[in-house]
C-alpha cells in the first residue's frame, strides 16, 4: 500500500522542476514562446502537489515578466529584451554606453532575415551630448551621417496617440491655415517634404515594433551601419535621455 502512494508523487516529481526552468529560459533567451508552456505546466505541478514551492515562484515570476515587458517605462530593463537587443551583433556595444542608466531594451527579428533593436537610457544625473554620442559610436564602426532638431510640435503633427508615426498625404496639406500659402504649390510640396523625411525619420526608428520614448524637443542623429537604412539616436534637449533604434542584421 505504501509503494502505490509513493509511485504517483515520484512520477510527477519532476514536473515543477521542469515548469520552473521553462519559465527561466522564457525569462531571459526566449520570451513567450517559452514562458507560456511554463507557466501551464507549474500551475499542473502545484496543483498536483509537484515541487509546490518552485511552481508558485514559476508563476509569480512568469506573471512579473509578461506585466514588465509592457510597462513603457522600466526602472530597469527587462533580461529578455537585453538578450534580444544583445544578438544584434553591431549595436550590442551601446549596452555599455551607460549600463547603470539604461531603462529599457528591446529586439526583434524579421521573417525575411535581419533584426532590430532599440535602446533608453535616461538620467537626472548624466547629460547626453551629441559630441560623446558621435565619438562613442564611431569607435564602435558607426558612421555619422547628419543631426536634424525635432520639436514636440513635429511629433505632435507625426505622432499620434498610440505612438504610431502618421502617413501623411499631400491633400492634407492643402487646406486651409495660416502656415503657407495653400494656393503656392510649391509652398505646400516644400512644407510636405519637409515633414515626409522627418516621418520617414521617425518610421525608420520604430521599425513598426519599437516605441518612441523620446517625444518632444531633441537632436536626432543619423548613422550609418553599413546597412540598408540608417540607425537614429535621439537627445532630448535637457539631456536626461537618450534612445538610440539599431535598424540592420544579426
Amino acid at each position: 500500500m505504501s509503494n502505490e502512494n509513493q509511485n504517483p508523487v515520484r512520477k510527477n516529481s519532476k514536473i515543477g522542476i521542469i515548469g520552473f526552468i521553462l519559465v527561466i529560459v522564457g525569462y531571459i533567451f526566449a520570451g513567450a514562446m517559452t514562458l507560456f508552456p511554463g507557466l501551464i505546466i507549474c500551475i499542473i505541478a502545484f496543483f498536483r502537489k509537484s515541487n509546490r514551492f518552485l511552481a508558485v515562484i514559476g508563476v509569480l515570476l512568469c506573471l512579473f515578466w509578461l506585466v514588465y515587458l509592457e510597462a513603457p517605462d522600466l526602472l530597469f530593463p527587462n533580461p529578455y529584451g537585453l538578450t534580444k537587443f544583445a544578438n544584434n551583433l553591431d549595436a550590442k556595444f551601446w549596452l555599455w554606453f551607460e549600463p547603470l542608466h539604461l531603462k529599457n531594451a528591446q529586439g526583434a527579428y524579421w521573417f525575411f532575415g535581419g533584426g532590430g533593436g532599440a535602446l533608453y537610457f535616461s538620467s537626472n544625473s548624466s547629460k547626453y551630448n551629441s559630441q560623446d554620442v558621435v565619438a562613442f559610436a564611431e569607435k564602435h564602426g558607426w558612421k555619422y551621417e547628419s543631426q536634424s532638431k525635432f520639436s514636440t510640435v513635429d511629433f505632435n503633427k507625426l505622432v499620434d496617440a498610440k505612438n504610431k508615426v502618421r502617413y501623411l498625404d499631400i491633400e492634407d496639406y492643402l487646406q486651409s491655415t495660416s502656415d503657407y500659402d495653400v494656393n503656392d504649390f510649391k509652398a505646400v510640396e516644400k512644407v510636405y517634404e519637409s515633414e515626409k523625411k522627418k516621418a520617414d525619420i521617425l518610421r525608420n526608428a520604430t521599425m513598426y515594433t519599437f516605441p518612441l520614448w523620446i517625444c518632444s524637443d531633441c537632436d536626432v542623429l543619423l548613422f550609418n551601419t553599413d546597412n540598408h537604412l540608417p540607425s537614429p539616436v535621439f537627445i532630448s534637449s535637457d539631456g536626461k535621455s537618450l534612445a538610440i533604434y539599431y535598424n540592420g542584421v544579426r
